[in-house]
């Protein structure tokens, strides 16, 4: 078979078949595609130790076995894995992989094969997106007995939404404080104040050691294009030193922030990542660039840093204002134009 690794020299179906399936990793790549998994990133979450250069490597002779091939997506951006009958016809076999394993390997598990990241994995696939509620849900688990090469998966984020779900291994940060101000019929930033009492500091997002909270005025077109025309950010990070670095640092962080959320669209075609320079990344153009205005809290506290804290910020006041104005809630990033574009005419609001 053109491209397949060397094989055993027999004639013979079960030499012929494990030259196929018997490499390493293979048996764990046609788990997840037969899982529902048609994407390399979602193939290699699902099989995180595997380096990238054998993914492709795996998948590449899978294709050249006949066992997948690949298909465009729907959207033009790149290709999907797909079973073909050949691969289909192997899942019996892997099922009975899968029993033979749960019946004589169970003495062989040892605590460092706990991983918290596959249990994840496996969650987010059999979520039922369909029970979801109208509201924000995240879900947050905490393991014990985590091995310490895994560590980092002690904590991790489900975060089920109707178009799909997603895990995440840090704090998604979505704020869904908004979203209970808005189905309690009350201003957000009141509602805020009623909650926290003297804690008034929390109102913000807290970044460094910093504070910062962030409006933004956005306009919607009737295709579903976002104009942002300004942002408002008011910063309390202690004792300021250079009050016209942190307006700049604010400008900057701004900006990184607005070019992700409107632009930052990263794309893989056979496992290498499509765009290559600022043509197909673009950065926001002079002329989208909003105006930015800095409010700094007199504050004789310890400096608490400052950083890119406008960056974390920007995208939740974007999106909050484009609630503000269409009545739909932006779940994913960059923003999705096609979702606002039934708009039934241009509006323009702040949140």
């Amino acid at each position: 078979m053109p491209g397949m690794p060397a094989g055993y020299g027999q004639f013979c179906p079960i030499a012929k078949a494990s030259e196929i399936f018997a490499a390493r990793w293979t048996p764990l790549i046609l788990r997840e595609l037969m899982a529902g998994m048609r994407s390399f990133n979602d193939i290699h979450r699902g099989v995180p130790l595997i380096s990238r250069a054998v993914l492709v490597a795996r998948l590449l002779e899978l294709e050249d076995g006949g066992v997948i091939e690949r298909r465009p997506r729907a959207n033009g951006a790149g290709h999907e894995c797909w079973l073909t009958p050949a691969g289909e016809g192997f899942r019996a076999v892997l099922h009975a992989l899968g029993q033979w394993g749960m019946t004589y390997t169970r003495d062989l598990i040892k605590r460092s094969d706990l991983d918290s990241g596959l249990l994840m994995w496996g969650l987010r696939r059999r979520a039922d997106l369909t029970a979801l509620p109208d509201h924000r849900v995240v879900v947050r688990f905490e393991f014990s007995g985590v091995p310490a090469s895994r560590t980092k998966f002690r904590i991790m984020w489900l975060v089920p939404e109707r178009s799909g779900a997603d895990v995440c291994v840090k704090d998604p940060g979505f704020d869904v404080i908004d979203e209970l101000a808005a189905a309690a019929k009350q201003d957000p930033v009141a509602y805020r104040k009623a909650l926290l009492g003297q804690r008034q500091h929390a109102k913000g997002t807290r970044v460094v050691g910093s504070y910062l909270s962030q409006v933004a005025e956005v306009e919607v077109a009737t295709d579903g294009s976002v104009r942002i025309h300004r942002i408002v950010c008011a910063v309390d990070c202690g004792l300021v030193v250079n009050p016209d670095t942190i307006a700049a640092q604010m400008q900057g962080g701004t900006i990184f922030g607005l070019t992700a959320a409107l632009h930052g669209a990263i794309t893989l075609r056979d496992g290498r990542v499509e765009q290559g320079n600022f043509d197909s990344y673009r950065p926001m153009r002079i002329d989208e660039v909003p105006v930015i205005e800095t409010h700094l809290v007199n504050s004789t506290e310890a400096p608490g840093g400052i950083g890119e804290t406008a960056t974390a910020a920007v995208a939740p006041a974007v999106t909050n204002a484009i609630f503000a104005v269409t009545g739909k809630r932006v779940r994913t990033l960059p923003i999705d134009t096609a979702l606002l574009r039934s708009a039934a005419a241009p509006a323009r609001g702040r949140s």
